[in-house]
C-alpha cells in the first residue's frame, strides 16, 4: 500500500473512533422529578450507566439493516474518494476497489458503533425514567 492510502485509511479509522467516542454516557443530564437528592441522583446515574453498559451488547450483535446501510454508503463514498486520488494507485479500477473496501469497512464500523451506543442510551434513559428522572441533552 502506498503511504497516501495508509494515511487515508488511518484517517478513516480515527474518524470512526472519534464518532463513536462522541456518543458517550455524559451527554444526557437527568433532572429529578420526585425530589431526589444530588447524592441519590449520582448513585442512580452510576447504577443505570452500569446496567446500560452491561446490556447494550457489542458491534456483532447490532442490527443488520443499519450495518448494511453503512457498508453501502461507505463503499460508494470510498469508491468516489479512491477514484479521485490520482497518484495513490495505478489504475482507476484499483483506486475505486481500494476506496470501496476501505469505505465499506469504515461504514460498517461507524454504523455498528452508532447502533450499539443508541441501544445503550435507550437502556440508560429507560432506567433513569423508571427511577423518577426526566433525561435530556
Amino acid at each position: 500500500m502506498t503511504p497516501l492510502l495508509v494515511r487515508l485509511l488511518g484517517f478513516v479509522v480515527a474518524f470512526t473512533l472519534f464518532c463513536g467516542c462522541a456518543l458517550t454516557k455524559d451527554r444526557f443530564r437527568p433532572m429529578p422529578t420526585q425530589g431526589q437528592t444530588k447524592e441519590q441522583g449520582l448513585k442512580d446515574q452510576e447504577e443505570c450507566n452500569e446496567i446500560a453498559l452491561a446490556n447494550k451488547g457489542s458491534a456483532p450483535h447490532s442490527s443488520a439493516m443499519p450495518a448494511a446501510a453503512g457498508v453501502a454508503v461507505g463503499a460508494a463514498s470510498g469508491a468516489a474518494v479512491g477514484v479521485s486520488l490520482g497518484g495513490a494507485l495505478a489504475g482507476a479500477a484499483a483506486r475505486a476497489a481500494a476506496g470501496a473496501g476501505a469505505g465499506a469497512a469504515a461504514g460498517f464500523l461507524l454504523m455498528a458503533i452508532t447502533e450499539v451506543e443508541r441501544r445503550g442510551t435507550a437502556i440508560y434513559v429507560a432506567c433513569m425514567e423508571a427511577r423518577g428522572y426526566t433525561v435530556g441533552e
